[in-house]
């Protein structure tokens, strides 16, 4: 996903927080703000912005899907360019408007309400030449979630599902080293998805169980992992195979009154090799590890 591409090459999926949609393979994140009810990411390739996405919660007993895109659009491009926004047809989405500033290099502007989760979604295109690549190529691709609804997660290489009413907790995107946890505090449902590239220069350095072992180092204060380990085999909902092993842990006594952890962890660490990824996922479950584990790598990237 590194690699340069043209826009009309290679795609990935970027989904965040609810969020998704199909870019050039060669857009990655260079920042990543806020949470579920508002915040922003920006996309840029190898020497320039090229996308940003802001949203937030709007709403309330007299919201005006109309007025708020119009005031939006207004606050983006200014007052008289603002009257110049035209309608843009795009089913989910209400009060959908367009404006492309006839200056380039310039800025494609869209701003639209999304129903199904009450928020707002402003899309900013760093455009170099005319082109149709933000209304005719990126805008139909714009997916929402319900709030609570399984969500997709995709940024970067990494990408999984989280289950129903888990929500985001902490990411880390270091190089070749990425990690994604979710929580939901009703259930004390925990999980967290961490991936390794490149897997085969991985293995040389560590077999799987010293992997394994050194994912759950930051757990040995509060959890006891057992002596034995078993096989893991999953399949993913695009057909890969991931095999590893697995080990359970089980919350110490000392730790019996933090309630708000969870009294066990199963945590496995599995080869994905058709990716060529080291994949380690830990979570309150074995049927929450394998419904994360099924999801990992069938986000991304695409022809």
């Amino acid at each position: 996903m590194t690699t340069r591409q043209s826009d009309t090459g290679k795609r990935q999926c970027i989904a965040w927080h609810g969020w998704s949609l199909d870019v050039p393979a060669d857009w990655n994140p260079v920042r990543i703000e806020g949470g579920w009810r508002s915040g922003f990411v920006l996309l840029a390739d190898l020497h320039k912005p090229r996308l940003g996405l802001r949203w937030g919660a709007v709403g309330g007993k007299r919201f005006d899907a109309g007025i708020w895109a119009r005031s939006a659009m207004r606050d983006e491009v200014g007052v008289i360019a603002s009257r110049e926004a035209k309608p843009l047809d795009r089913e989910a989405f209400e009060a959908s408007i367009h404006y492309p500033e006839p200056d380039l290099p310039g800025r494609d502007v869209w701003v639209g309400y999304s129903p199904a989760s009450g928020r707002g979604v402003e899309l900013i295109y760093h455009a170099q030449r005319r082109d149709d690549v933000l209304a005719n190529r990126i805008l139909p691709t714009l997916r929402d979630c319900a709030p609570g609804a399984a969500t997709p997660w995709s940024a970067f290489d990494l990408s999984c599902v989280a289950p129903v009413g888990m929500t985001l907790k902490a990411h880390d995107f270091s190089a070749g080293d990425m990690r994604l946890a979710f929580a939901c505090g009703k259930t004390r449902r925990f999980a967290s998805v961490r991936q390794i590239a490149v897997a085969k220069l991985a293995l040389t350095r560590m077999p799987l169980a010293k992997w394994l072992a050194d994912d759950l180092r930051g757990r040995r204060a509060h959890y006891a992992a057992s002596a034995d380990e078993f096989e893991v085999a999953h399949e993913t909902s695009d057909g890969r195979a991931l095999r590893g092993i697995g080990k359970r842990l089980r919350r110490r006594w000392r730790s019996f009154f933090m309630r708000w952890i969870p009294r066990e962890l199963v945590a496995a660490a599995v080869h994905d090799e058709a990716r060529d990824r080291l994949v380690l996922v830990q979570a309150s479950s074995a049927e929450l590890l394998n419904e994360i584990a099924r999801s990992v790598g069938c986000c991304g990237a695409s022809g």
